[in-house]
């Protein structure tokens, strides 16, 4: 029997095929494994946060080190499954790995609890889709961590123990964890440190940092972090790299023997006989003195974007001061901003990988405008139509034509054609993509402005979907009605893939179902070029707003609308370069504060188009600074802020964008200062009652206890240039006394109200107010009440700028 030979050319092609075969296996050979056929060999080091420490609800970084006995590459995966609910995410980088060479990966996490059975790191060669995992040589293929919540204070500093004094503030209330630091600790993404609310260089060699270190610090105060430069005769080499955000300019060093005016913030007395070290400065424009001694700045700041950049004048490690007990009140005064924020800011915790706060701004997802409920008029007209020509006419029409036999065929014909008529009405707009994005932009003021984003994306038909989001893009995934919002469902086996490229961040949605909606929270630690609201306004003696506001963006708004001081002025429509008049009492708040949204949008009945922006304003926006501060600006437009793809596609989509911005006012008329009730708000220094929190209506709820607020004096306003100064007290309370710090003395002195009011006497302003900016009054409760907030008005002569 005779073998049919091949034609050459399909001979050739077949050793070809055989070459790249043999060529792939013997490359895999030398990628994956050693010459004897074993597997890599992988050790694993891990180390999570900041000395393990992290953040409730904020990014932290994930270190990686890795070391192969071989060359391999490969995907790292670090799955999480969330203690508290949500759908498992896992977190992928690629990389490559050369033989007995360590390889750093650094992973922004979630701020979630991390332990054994929250998370597992695996490593795949070549792709975590079809490759093979490899165990790691060493154990614990997890991370485990401690989540702490309040105000985070990174120290770096030559002495790692400077700023331990802080932890002695728990005490008074006040939740602050102190994390020494090291130069290799500063990331280049200025993400990483998002869980950090405070970053305090002292006596540090800034040299030793990268240029994109240093970019990744500038970059995180722009964006809202507390950044204090510190140091005394060692400022010099501080300051490095950050000349450009000190306050100050530094001439040189001075010694000191006393500083009373310290002794006095501290409220302890303070020794110096061997003297201190205080780095001599000038200060620059925009600068606020909180301390001086002897003319010198000791405390000064200054506002950069959405941050702030303090300058203290000694090293805070340096004794006696270093163990001073008068030390941590200083402290507590000069951060009251970033301490209290965390205590008058609702908690939300987490949820999945969502922080509270987002995660309530994602109800809002929930109304997909595109995707409509079939009205019910014509799905009962179809109905009808259905039952006439399915029963009565075809019954008439074929009994006239004499085949009513016809009738097996035809009626199931009719109810195919109906059921299909019904599916092409009821899924008319769900046969295609379709995304549904809010965002929130806080503004600055100066031209810059910081973005969040939640976004909805619906999916017509089942299966994996890969959406693709900017470089730089960080991802939460949350749920819904105790669900995995991925779906629709609950414990989805393949979870979220979320890959962090250097070309944008992919997000990989696994078994999708038909027509079901998945919810994406995507952020980005970086400031926009957005412009401003440019506002002219003043105060007027009956606490009227007057002046203009200009909208100097590129973009129109609608429904822009002033909050100050408990007004509302709505000014409707601005459109790009438009100036409007603001002369308007505006409508009193008083306890619609606590309801903006209602306030600003009321609801009549019929249908309702503003449910989003209730849900905006009435979750997200008690989060932010700007609502305990009451003066801002806020506007609303459905210009594309976010845009990600689908597998490649644009989305079709819509967006609801809210706009914020703080508000500074002009307080002097003619040469007359006016401070009505209602703008000047109080910092929660020490809150140490048992149990308290507070509202939205400013009325806190306390148990046994003390409570010490501050009030500072608005830009520009001394003790010098007020002759009144009055409490008004809405809401006393029941066993409740209340008292004002004479710094002088160094007493507090008992406040006697007189039908809810009380004055100041005249003349000893100086003595009242620290610096003469910084009022203190505390309040004393013998047990459980409920009592607001004083409101302070004041008055005076002069100019402020």
């Amino acid at each position: 029997m005779s073998r049919t030979k091949l034609p050459k050319p399909i001979r050739y092609a077949l050793s070809m095929v055989l070459i790249v075969l043999l060529s792939t296996w013997a490359a895999a050979s030398w990628t994956f494994a050693d010459p004897d056929g074993n597997a890599p060999k992988i050790s694993l080091k891990r180390e999570i946060g900041y000395n393990l420490i992290i953040k409730e609800g904020r990014w932290a970084p994930l270190k990686l080190t890795l070391t192969s006995d071989v060359n391999v590459s490969g995907d790292i995966v670090v799955r999480v499954d969330p203690l508290n609910g949500g759908d498992t995410v896992s977190y992928i980088r690629h990389v490559e790995l050369p033989r007995n060479t360590p390889k750093e990966v650094v992973i922004g996490m979630a701020g979630i609890p991390y332990n054994k059975s929250s998370n597992t790191i695996q490593f795949f060669e070549g792709s975590v889709k079809d490759g093979t995992s490899i165990p790691f040589t060493t154990k614990n293929g997890y991370v485990e961590s401690m989540t702490v919540p309040g105000t985070a204070v990174g120290v770096l500093s030559s002495d790692p123990d400077t700023m331990n004094f802080l932890n002695t503030l728990r005490s008074k209330g006040k939740d602050v964890s102190v994390i020494p630091m090291v130069a290799g600790d500063v990331p280049s993404d200025p993400m990483l440190l998002d869980m950090l609310d405070v970053i305090v260089m002292n006596n540090f060699a800034s040299d030793m940092l990268s240029q994109e270190q240093v970019k990744a610090v500038k970059n995180w105060v722009g964006t809202g972090g507390t950044l204090v430069l510190a140091g005394g005769e060692g400022y010099a080499k501080t300051v490095r790299g950050f000349e450009d955000l000190s306050p100050v300019e530094v001439k040189g060093t001075q010694r000191v023997t006393k500083l009373p005016e310290l002794a006095q913030l501290g409220a302890k007395p303070l020794s110096l006989e061997d003297g201190i070290t205080l780095s001599a400065a000038s200060i620059k424009p925009g600068t606020q003195v909180l301390l001086r001694s002897e003319g010198q700045p000791i405390f000064a700041s200054h506002v950069e974007k959405q941050g702030k950049v303090w300058y203290a004048a000694y090293n805070a490690g340096t004794e006696p001061l270093a163990s001073w007990s008068g030390h941590p009140a200083v402290w507590q005064t000069v951060l009251q901003k970033d301490f209290s924020q965390t205590q008058n800011q609702n908690n939300y915790g987490y949820w999945g990988t969502i922080p509270g706060n987002l995660l309530q701004l994602g109800n809002a997802l929930d109304y997909f405008p595109a995707l409509h409920v079939p009205s019910f008029g014509l799905m009962l007209l179809i109905l009808l139509i259905y039952v006439i020509v399915a029963a009565p006419l075809m019954y008439l029409i074929l009994k006239k034509l004499d085949k009513r036999e016809w009738a097996w065929l035809l009626i199931p014909s009719v109810a195919l054609i109906s059921s299909a008529i019904i599916y092409a009405v009821g899924a008319s707009d769900k046969n295609a993509e379709r995304s549904h994005t809010i965002s929130v932009v806080e503004m600055d003021g100066q031209g810059s402005g910081q973005r969040v984003s939640a976004t909805a994306f619906f999916a017509p038909r089942s299966g994996d979907y890969e959406l693709e989001f900017p470089a730089q893009t960080y991802i939460g995934i949350g749920n819904s009605s105790g669900g995995s919002f991925i779906g629709g469902q609950s414990g989805n086996a393949s979870g979220t893939y979320i890959d962090m490229g250097q070309g944008g961040t992919k997000v990989n949605l696994n078994e999708v179902p038909y027509w079901s909606i998945s919810k994406v929270w995507a952020q980005q630690r970086a400031n926009e070029q957005v412009g401003a609201f440019e506002t002219k306004i003043s105060v007027n003696d009956q606490g009227d707003l007057q002046g203009t506001v200009k909208n100097t963006t590129d973009r129109n708004f609608s429904n822009v609308v002033i909050v100050m001081g408990g007004k509302l002025v709505k000014l409707g429509d601005m459109k790009s370069g438009e100036t409007l008049p603001l002369q308007s009492s505006g409508g009193g708040l008083g306890t619609a504060f606590n309801d903006l949204g209602s306030a600003i949008f009321p609801y009549y009945g019929g249908q309702d188009v503003h449910e989003r922006e209730r849900i905006m304003l009435n979750s997200y926006l008690p989060s932010t600074a700007l609502y305990n501060a009451r003066t801002y600006v806020l506007a609303w437009n459905n210009d594309e802020l976010l845009s990600y793809k689908s597998d490649g596609r644009r989305i079709a989509g819509e967006q609801l964008n809210l706009w914020l911005q703080k508000v500074n006012l002009n307080w002097s008329n003619n040469g007359t200062i006016s401070v009505p009730y209602g703008f000047v708000s109080p910092s929660i220094i020490t809150g140490a009652g048992s149990g308290w929190n507070q509202n939205g209506n400013n009325l806190i709820d306390m148990g046994q206890g003390s409570m010490i607020l501050d009030y500072d004096m608005p830009s520009g306003i001394t003790a010098s240039k007020l002759n009144e100064i009055h409490f008004r007290q809405q809401t006393l309370g029941q066993n409740t006394d209340y008292a004002v710090m004479n710094w002088q003395t160094q007493k507090w002195e008992p406040v006697k109200w007189t039908k809810n009011l009380y004055s100041l006497m005249q003349g000893a302003f100086g003595d009242y107010l620290l610096n003469g900016r910084t009022l203190r009054l505390r309040i004393t409760v013998q047990n459980q009440t409920t009592f607001s907030l004083p409101d302070l008005s004041l008055k005076g002569k002069g100019n402020t700028p």
